[in-house]
């Protein structure tokens, strides 16, 4: 008979088993401290004035929620506005944080109007200059003649002869002399003499001034002129029939 060997066959390897896949967990939010207390300085809590919002209020504390440390003003402590102070407190003159139960929140500050701009001027209209009625040019007073006459004399009225004969020797002495006027034609005529009534300046001998109806002496009067002092013949002296008068 014939021996036949068995031989063992290779073993079978089984397939990895598949994982199932792990699953993602969703953020959560980090949880939000609502844990209260009673406090007296707003950073500390308290157990000696009640565990209830209540109790802490009838005990003149303040209900908080405790504060991060160091981020705001314990009460008492110095500040310079009420955003420095732990809440409920407020900053007492701008000097130090202070609680005060029941406290009415500052008032609020009435809107800033919008500026108002000013009034735009109406525009000025440049100044006018009236016109000035034209100035008449002034009336150029009578030129006496520039030479003198046989006849020329010294004279009180503007119009006769100064009786005194010493006036009426020469202009210089009836001028400077006796402060009188000098008529270079001698006697006028078909005029109105010094003081006597007129109706214009042409109706007053020499250049006298109609003033208020009456011819007036002319002050402002052209000056007699000099005259040639050449060598004349003297005319003769008339026998005075009175006695000679004195320069006045």
């Amino acid at each position: 008979c014939i021996e036949v060997t068995i031989l063992p066959s290779a073993p079978t390897i089984s397939p990895a088993p598949t994982l199932p896949p792990v699953p993602t967990v969703a953020p959560t939010d980090a949880p939000t401290s609502s844990y209260k207390c009673c406090s007296q300085d707003l950073v500390n809590c308290i157990n000696w004035c009640g565990n209830t919002e209540a109790e802490c209020n009838n005990c003149g504390q303040a209900w908080i929620t405790p504060p991060d440390l160091g981020s705001c003003t314990a009460r008492w402590q110095p500040c310079s506005v009420d955003s420095d102070c732990c809440s409920p407190g407020h900053c007492e003159g701008g000097t130090h944080c202070e609680y005060e139960p029941n406290r009415a929140p500052p008032p609020t500050p009435p809107p800033t109007p919008d500026p108002t701009p000013p009034p735009t001027p109406d525009p000025t209209p440049p100044p006018q200059n009236n016109p000035s009625p034209p100035t008449p040019a002034p009336t150029p007073a009578p030129t006496p003649p520039t030479t003198d006459s046989g006849d020329a004399c010294c004279t009180l009225n503007y119009k006769d002869c100064h009786a005194n004969p010493y006036c009426n020797e020469n202009i210089d002495q009836c001028l400077n002399q006796c402060d009188k006027d000098w008529l270079h034609d001698g006697p006028q005529e078909d005029c109105a003499a010094l003081w006597t009534p007129c109706a214009s300046d042409d109706d007053c001998c020499f250049i006298g001034l109609c003033i208020n109806g009456q011819c007036e002496r002319n002050l402002n009067g052209t000056p007699s002129p000099t005259v040639d002092t050449s060598p004349t013949t003297p005319s003769p002296t008339k026998t005075p029939t009175s006695a000679p008068h004195t320069p006045s």
